[in-house]
């Protein structure tokens, strides 16, 4: 039941996104936001065919959303996870190589 609600909220996403990127992409960082109780919420839209990031939505806790194209580091957790398709947990990111300087 939560997986068929699950694919019914993606494809109508996908629908308003043809629309209009800008708004769908502030209401779901906004309701990541809320949802997670985080204080900044970043959200990608990546096209696993060519292997490229196509939008960037990034909300910090003062509600000012930027929306925009931009490409994460290849290398990097958000593009490890596009690439795998399923999420990561981070327990420490002051010692995870992820996050470490180059």
């Amino acid at each position: 039941m939560r997986n068929d609600a699950l694919d019914a909220f993606d494809l109508k996403l996908l629908e308003l996104m043809q629309q209009d990127t800008q708004r769908p992409m502030a209401a779901v960082a906004e309701a990541a936001l809320t949802l997670l109780e985080a204080c900044q919420v970043r959200i990608y839209l990546y096209e696993a065919q060519t292997d490229t990031f196509t939008l960037a939505a990034f909300l910090d806790g003062a509600k000012a959303v930027n929306i925009k194209v931009m490409q994460p580091r290849r290398d990097g957790l958000t593009a490890t996870v596009a690439r795998m398709g399923r999420y990561m947990a981070i327990p420490n990111i002051l010692e995870h190589p992820f996050y470490q300087s180059e």
